[in-house]
């Protein structure tokens, strides 16, 4: 998996929309490299990488040794007509989007505030007393990146770039930058004595930005045909693409949800192929997948074997540097998960049908009489993936669910050492009374009781086989930093 592929297509977007809503004219230099890379905390040839493409599309020219220069050859009206199709497109999904990001990122926001120390607070600063519509972006990036959670700061920006919330010009209505500076500036002064309730009441208020902004667009720019209508889609990393990666899921979640019991594959793999519609040959990579996961046993001439018993999982091949790569973002996911479970659980399953709640309560009662306890939190990650009301949640909770997936054999490993067993059953039954009894106030302090726990432990487990808190970071992130204001 290149590394830098993914980031350099987020550059290269952030740039192109950049010169669509006309940040750069033609005519004008980009950056240098030099400021490119520091700005996006990437080596040169991913910066590259992201002039290239818009070389060849005809809207840089580059120069060896100079910075590009913008050539894109649109007309004023052809780039406002361009701007407005790309809002009308997303106007549907602004309010469901606004709503889902601020339930995944207020909690991180108030918690990361908190731990910002004096070089970060004069540097935030710096960033609220000019306020420019783009230091909105690099004020709560700066924060977020506290985290070290490369997959939650790809969510951030796929958020961003898809709204367009880094290219709205000043000048707008709701670019109040006066207000702005002043709610900034107030924040940080509760940051420093960590007020969080004041940071989190100041930062609802913020809100309002987030709210002109979707009226904003409401009155001023016609819906796109329903037809044409974008829903958010998180593009995880970008460059995860191999087909096998998502057959690996696919089989991971069948054995997960008890469609696979303990024994052989119940079809061969031809008909796995046809199934799946792939070739043979994907499907023998994708079992020689599962195989080091330790989730499946092939043996020479007598077939492969499904081992969906926990008690019977095998420690994953961490000398695989593919098994390796994806139980670091395994967890990147779980962490995340973490950091947004509590408040996303409490949210979204007391908004459910009642028939949702019983069908949930029905899942979680199966797994608990037949010993699965270590499947509960994963299979309401399923279930608000898809069913939550907030399609934008269903698409962060269902990425988040697949992902996870591929720790099933180290979260196994570590229930069967009875670290997580405890934990897994208790929250188990909670869940069902909270469903059953329609009392749900408990649901916020189990997940987070839970996730908690088995964080840790997950922890533990990979530091003890080899890895180290830098692998697991292994990701590279997309960032923004604002390299005028280093000292």
């Amino acid at each position: 998996m290149d590394r830098g592929k993914g980031l350099s297509e987020l550059i290269y977007e952030y740039l192109k929309m950049r010169l669509y809503f006309q940040y750069f004219k033609k005519g004008e230099k980009l950056p240098s490299l030099e400021t490119l890379c520091r700005t996006f905390c990437v080596v040169p040839q991913t910066v590259q990488a992201a002039l290239k493409k818009l070389s060849d599309e005809g809207a840089v020219s580059l120069h060896r040794g100079r910075c590009a220069i913008v050539t894109l050859n649109k007309s004023r009206e052809e780039l406002d007509a361009w701007s407005q199709h790309f809002f009308s497109q997303r106007k549907n999904t602004f309010a469901d989007l606004y709503l889902s990001a601020e339930l995944v990122f207020m909690p991180l926001l108030i918690k990361e505030f908190c731990r910002m120390d004096k070089k970060d607070f004069i540097l935030l600063t710096r960033l609220a007393s000019r306020a420019k519509s783009e230091d909105l972006i690099r004020f709560y990036c700066f924060i977020l990146q506290k985290t070290e959670n490369p997959l939650l700061m790809n969510l951030f920006w796929e958020i961003c770039l898809f709204l367009g919330v880094p290219y709205v010009r000043e000048g707008t209505p709701l670019y109040q930058l006066d207000s702005i500076r002043r709610q900034l500036l107030e924040l940080i002064a509760f940051a420093r004595t960590s007020n969080t309730y004041q940071i989190f009441e100041t930062q609802l208020a913020f809100q309002d930005v987030s709210k002109n902004l979707t009226q904003y667009f409401s009155e001023r720019i016609q819906s796109a045909p329903q037809s044409e209508q974008l829903s958010f889609v998180w593009h995880i990393y970008r460059n995860r693409t191999q087909i096998c990666y998502n057959l690996v899921m696919r089989i991971l979640h069948e054995i997960c949800s008890g469609e696979y019991n303990d024994g052989q594959l119940p079809v061969s793999y031809q008909k796995l192929a046809e199934q799946y519609g792939v070739s043979v040959i994907t499907i023998r990579r994708t079992i020689d997948m599962t195989n080091q996961l330790g989730v499946t046993n092939t043996v020479n001439g007598k077939g492969t074997y499904v081992v969906s018993n926990t008690a019977g999982i095998c420690e994953p091949k961490l000398d695989s540097p593919a098994i390796r790569r994806n139980i670091a973002i395994f967890f990147q996911a779980f962490e995340l998960l973490t950091f947004t479970g509590a408040e996303v659980f409490q949210t979204m399953i007391p908004a459910f049908t009642a028939e949702k709640k019983g069908e949930l309560a029905a899942l979680l009662q199966n797994l608990y009489y037949n010993g699965r306890c270590v499947f509960s939190l994963e299979t309401c990650v399923y279930f608000i993936g898809v069913h939550a009301h907030l399609q934008s949640i269903r698409e962060i909770y269902s990425g988040l669910y697949g992902l996870i997936l591929w720790g099933y054999p180290v979260m196994a490993i570590c229930e069967n050492a009875l670290e997580t067993a405890e934990g897994n059953i208790q929250f188990t039954k909670t869940m069902i009374q909270a469903l059953t009894s329609g009392d749900i106030k408990e649901i916020a302090a189990a997940v987070r009781e839970l996730t908690d726990q088995e964080l840790t432990v997950i922890k533990n487990y990979l530091l003890e086989r080899g890895f180290t808190l830098d692998e697991l970071r292994l990701s590279a992130q997309f960032r923004l930093f604002p390299t005028e204001l280093e000292d």
